[in-house]
């Protein structure tokens, strides 16, 4: 009998790690396919990409893992993709692959240095994705396909060749948007649509002014607007008061209301007088803003953390206790069966 045990205790480690086996083969078999490798090449193993359990959880291409047979149109899908990371000049006709939002667990897309020039009119409105980083592209017309995306919060554009207005009404779930060293001319005035903003970078830009209701932002942590020669511009409290981080040099700043930025010395400025406050805050709209978050105005990471915590507790017990459950009843047949035939 324990000899019996120990068999059905083997077979099922074997049958484990088969599954396993062929999980890893599975993922690095479409990895190497599309890269023209060989079938047999580990990928998990040589740096390319970071594996959990056999499946591809990160994975970051450059120039010199591709081939000529590597066509991103046909990027294949991984299902538990979490970033992806890829730094390939002139990739897919210097157009960024809709294939890359199927990826249904993608939670970071960076994509830099490629020459992107533009993005297309239609991405998988479903992709998870939180943060988008396209700096150090071609991009000349600001991605307002990207306001379609629900989860997305982070959005890089860094160093590109966007210019005119930005539209931002439609992004009502941003907490961070960097878009400095870009020509661009004007901040939209709904700035009111994102009212979750934690951080908000347009230094060394091409803008002339700041929207009123700018100021009326509760969640702003980073405000930085510096080097922008063509800007003139008054800086008073925002609905956060006392942020963490400014950046203003370089910017000609006409006057500056105390306890507005935590690192800024206010004996660096012209103080604003109350008739300049006053003047900013009648442009305002009346209209009061509207955070995603409905319990609180900055979610808190710990509290998030812990509910994942709980909630992978609770995932674990009751796997482990149907592993036990189908142990017990596995034994108990064959108790069952050895008791009939004898």
């Amino acid at each position: 009998m324990k000899s019996l045990v120990v068999s059905l205790f083997s077979i099922n480690l074997l049958s484990n790690v088969i599954l396993l086996s062929g999980a890893v083969s599975q993922d690095c078999a479409k990895l190497n396919e599309f890269l023209g490798k060989s079938q047999d090449s580990e990928c998990c193993k040589k740096g390319l990409a970071e594996c959990v359990e056999g499946f591809i959880t990160t994975l970051k291409l450059s120039k010199s893992d591709i081939s000529e047979k590597s066509e991103f149109s046909r990027f294949p899908t991984f299902e538990r993709l979490i970033t992806l990371g890829v730094g390939i000049p002139g990739i897919n006709g210097n157009i960024l692959p809709s294939t890359f939002f199927d990826q249904p667990n993608l939670n970071k897309l960076e994509v830099y240095e490629s020459n992107i020039s533009s993005i297309p009119k239609f991405i998988n409105k479903n992709c998870p994705v939180t943060e988008i980083n396209l700096e150090h592209n071609a991009l000349s017309e600001f991605p307002t396909q990207f306001s379609d995306l629900p989860n997305l919060q982070h959005l890089y554009l860094m160093d590109n060749k966007i210019s005119g207005t930005i539209d931002l009404k439609n992004f009502k779930s941003l907490n961070e948007i960097f878009v400095f060293e870009n020509p661009i001319a004007k901040i939209p005035d709904e700035v009111t649509a994102l009212a979750d903003l934690i951080e908000f970078d347009f230094s060394s830009t091409e803008i002339t002014e700041l929207p009123p209701d700018l100021f009326k932002l509760p969640n702003l942590k980073q405000f930085k607007i510096s080097n922008n020669s063509k800007l003139k511009t008054r800086v008073i409290n925002f609905g956060n008061k006392n942020i963490n981080d400014c950046a203003l040099d370089g910017t000609d700043i006409l006057c500056y209301q105390s306890e507005t930025c935590a690192n800024i010395n206010t004996n660096s400025f012209t103080p604003c007088t109350s008739n300049d406050i006053e003047e900013i805050k009648s442009k305002q709209s009346k209209a009061p803003l509207k955070s995603k978050n409905k319990s609180s105005n900055i979610n808190n990471p710990t509290d998030d953390n812990n509910k994942n915590n709980n909630l992978g507790s609770i995932i674990g017990l009751i796997g482990g206790a149907i592993v036990v459950v189908l142990i017990i009843s596995i034994i108990g047949f064959v108790i069952v069966q050895i008791i009939i035939k004898n």
